[in-house]
Order: C-alpha cells, then sequence, then structure tokens
C-alpha cells in the first residue's frame, strides 16, 4: 500500500470512480500503467492510453449532450430530468462519505483553504504575487523594522511543499477572506 501522499488530493469524489473504471481498460493496455510502485512509468502505451480515453470521453459527452437536445421536450421537463440526474450524481459520490461521517475531510480537501494559498511550487495565482510582496517586505522589515516579523512566516511560504502558509509581514489570509474575494468575483 502506498503510504506516501505524492499529490494533494484535491479532485470531485466522482473522478475517482471515473479513474477506476478507466484502470480496468489500462490493466488490458499496459498491466504496469495501474502499478502504485511505478508512478513514474512513462511508456508509449500511457501517453496513447491517456490520450484515447480523453478523446474517447469528450466524444462520449458531446454525444450525450446532442440526444439530450435533439429530445426536443418541453424546457421545464428537461430541467427537472437535468436536476434529477444532477443530485442523483451527487448522492452517489457524496453519499459513501456522508455515510462514513468523512464529508467534513472531503470537503477540507476541495477546498483546502488550511493546505496554504500556495503549494505545489507557487501557485500560479494572485497569491503567488502576494507572497512576493511579503518576500519583499520581509527583507527590508529585517533592515528596518524587525520588531513586525512573525518568525512563523519566515520559513512558511514559497517553500513548494504542501503546508500552511503563513505570512512573516502582511496579515496571514483566512479563509473568510478567500471566500469573500471569491463571491465578489463571482457577481
Amino acid at each position: 500500500m502506498l503510504t506516501c501522499d505524492l499529490t494533494a488530493l484535491d479532485y470531485p469524489p466522482f473522478f475517482a470512480y471515473f479513474e477506476w473504471v478507466m484502470s480496468l481498460f489500462a490493466r488490458i493496455v499496459d498491466p504496469k500503467i495501474t502499478d502504485l510502485n511505478n508512478l513514474n512509468y512513462d511508456a508509449w502505451s500511457v501517453i496513447a492510453f491517456q490520450r484515447t480515453t480523453v478523446i474517447v470521453t469528450e466524444l462520449v459527452m458531446a454525444a450525450a449532450l446532442l440526444s439530450l437536445e435533439s429530445l426536443g421536450t418541453p424546457l421545464p421537463k428537461q430541467f427537472l430530468t437535468l436536476a434529477n440526474a444532477v443530485i442523483l450524481v451527487f448522492a452517489v459520490s457524496l453519499g459513501p462519505f456522508t455515510i462514513m461521517g468523512q464529508l467534513p475531510q472531503l470537503l477540507s480537501r476541495l477546498f483546502p483553504f488550511t493546505r496554504g494559498l500556495n503549494h505545489a511550487y507557487w501557485a500560479p495565482n494572485a497569491w503567488a504575487l502576494v507572497t512576493m510582496l511579503d518576500r519583499v517586505l520581509l527583507k527590508l522589515a529585517q533592515v528596518f523594522k524587525p520588531e513586525i516579523i512573525n518568525e512563523a512566516g519566515v520559513q512558511s511560504t514559497s517553500r513548494g511543499l504542501v503546508g500552511d502558509t503563513v505570512f512573516a509581514v502582511i496579515p496571514n489570509v483566512k479563509p473568510i477572506h478567500t471566500f469573500i474575494i471569491t463571491v465578489a468575483f463571482q457577481l
């Protein structure tokens, strides 16, 4: 059993079922693809299988959408059908986590605020710029005003590791802050 977490688990739960189905076919193509002790396996069969499954999956989804459009049913009935399908997908994918009492852990992985704003070798977003600003201010504070430095923040950010982000000079960003910013940009 693999005991180390090489990547952050932040995919939707239904994606795990999809990957499991894909792994059944992958074993047929090349059994080494699904060997967990062989994570860096990059044979041509892997690349061909991944590209093919992406293309086939997209074609299946496009065909399903086209077939829904061709039904010609009235909009309210079609809306209810789609709403019920979405509810069913949520129930099937989230049901096991709810039954086992793992929903809070799942939500913390899907919305990883405590994991830190920067992870996996610099997040390619605005938080990377905020972190850079904190590093610049840290250098200035070390010379002009060392008493404002949060020592925990000196070692925290920009390491490229999964973990909490603590700033050295600027105020720390809390989950509520990122939630408010996200909602504001949605408006």
